[in-house]
């Protein structure tokens, strides 16, 4: 095709992606999850290797993102079809939170812009504003029988995508364990906020493979409530403690 992007049969066959060999692609796609490609580039360097520059890994990094995201739930799919369960696998736990994530977030052109001390030689970026939102974030994890994890599997989303394409792949999980071993135990563990527990029990009922499951507020909340409470009884210990030594004194008086 004339003027058509450039196809070299060789990088085909090498299954080089964005520019780059697989194993260093998905190094690229492990730190652009973990944290600033900025970081990996340092890493490589540290390691006596010859990367591109840290714009390019940049570049790459987003590329490969954005080209597994669009394939994703084929990519899923083919995963799971090859996944057996952890030797020892007794429980299933399953979790959804969220957490606050500081998001870009573009203004509109006519937004002032604050004062420069510098004249700015570079054509301005648009404006934007960094804006705290709620991300999702979603967890499958297979215990043994004391209780200790084997395995996990972890999602998350951003406000756009929201809780439903966690919740889809958290199902999609369950069902695949539950064709391999319909004896394992179901358990919910998350913290008590209401609108998590419905998300996640109302994608159970429809899950047609399940039949039942548990319910448990996990550890760290479920220390904060106990230590509310402890607190709460101190107090009223320490009232009627108070009342009660003064009426002990009394009636010995008497």
């Amino acid at each position: 095709m004339r003027n058509g992007p450039t196809v070299v049969p060789l990088e085909l066959a090498a299954g080089l992606v964005e520019r780059a060999t697989p194993a260093l692609a998905g190094r690229v796609a492990m730190a652009k999850a973990d944290g600033a490609s900025r970081d990996l580039h340092r890493q490589l360097l540290a390691s006596h290797r010859v990367p591109p520059s840290r714009s390019t890994l940049e570049v790459m990094g987003n590329a490969v993102g954005s080209a597994l995201d669009q394939r994703r739930a084929v990519l899923e799919a083919a995963a799971r079809r090859s996944e057996t369960l952890p030797d020892g696998a007794r429980t299933l736990v399953l979790g959804l939170d969220r957490t606050s994530a500081p998001m870009e977030e573009d203004l509109p052109p006519e937004t002032p812009r604050r004062p420069r001390k510098k004249p700015y030689v570079r054509s301005p970026p648009p404006p934007v504003t960094v804006n705290y939102r709620m991300a999702f974030v979603g967890t499958v994890a297979f215990a043994d029988a004391d209780g200790d994890i084997l395995h996990s599997y972890k999602y998350g989303a951003t406000r756009e995508d929201g809780p439903d394409p966690i919740l889809h792949s958290m199902m999609q999980d369950v069902r695949r364990a539950l064709h391999q071993d319909s004896s394992l135990r179901i358990v919910v563990v998350q913290d008590a906020a209401k609108e998590m527990w419905t998300l996640v029990t109302g994608a159970l009922e429809l899950e047609p493979s399940v039949r039942m499951w548990e319910e448990l507020v996990d550890h760290y909340h479920a220390m904060a409530h106990l230590w509310a409470a402890a607190q709460a009884m101190e107090k009223r210990t320490r009232d009627h403690g108070g009342l009660e030594g003064r009426a002990s004194k009394g009636r010995r008086r008497d």
